[in-house]
């Protein structure tokens, strides 16, 4: 596929004085975003996954809300969501349960054109979205990172999943 279209629903609701719309309308694949105009930050209500891409075998039955994308933060600047768990995890085998979180990173701000599905835009900005796990007493280690590229006027025009560790 090289197009993928979400539409805002008209519903609305508040949380920390963020107003969240609800794009799509099955609730398997309903997802929430608000943007704070003021200090340029975009969240999303949900769990740290990315979209469409599950990593985990059981999460909460709740969403946790953070930014994943601050247009005024410069290149190198990271931020953490807050922790999310207790998931289940099962790699090679190997089930574990533990939290999880996100690290997001400004990879690149709008020095380069990018082009994906045979669209040119300008004005990108690299988002890294490193996943990580800890299990019950453990250490927080890398579980999938991937890089979101966001176009103003357009928003999320790609996302590259497994860039480190694959």
């Amino acid at each position: 596929i090289d197009t993928f279209r979400v539409e805002a629903l008209l519903d609305t609701f508040n949380i920390d004085s963020l107003t969240y719309f609800q794009f799509a309308r099955s609730l398997g694949d309903t997802f929430y975003f608000a943007k704070n105009s003021a200090i340029g930050n975009y969240y999303a209500l949900s769990t740290i996954d990315f979209d469409y891409a599950f990593i985990f075998d059981s999460v909460p039955p709740y969403f946790i809300t953070y930014p994943f994308l601050k247009e005024r933060a410069a290149v190198n600047e990271s931020w953490d969501t807050e922790e999310y768990g207790t998931v289940k995890l099962t790699s090679a085998g190997v089930t574990e349960y533990g939290v999880t979180k996100a690290t997001f990173t400004i990879v690149s701000k709008n020095n380069v054109p990018y082009t994906v599905g045979g669209n040119t835009y300008q004005n990108v900005i690299a988002v890294r979205r490193q996943i990580l796990f800890k299990p019950t007493n453990g250490t927080y280690r890398p579980v999938l990172t991937g890089i979101s590229y966001y176009a103003k006027g357009f928003g999320l025009i790609d996302q590259v999943l497994g860039t480190s560790p694959n």
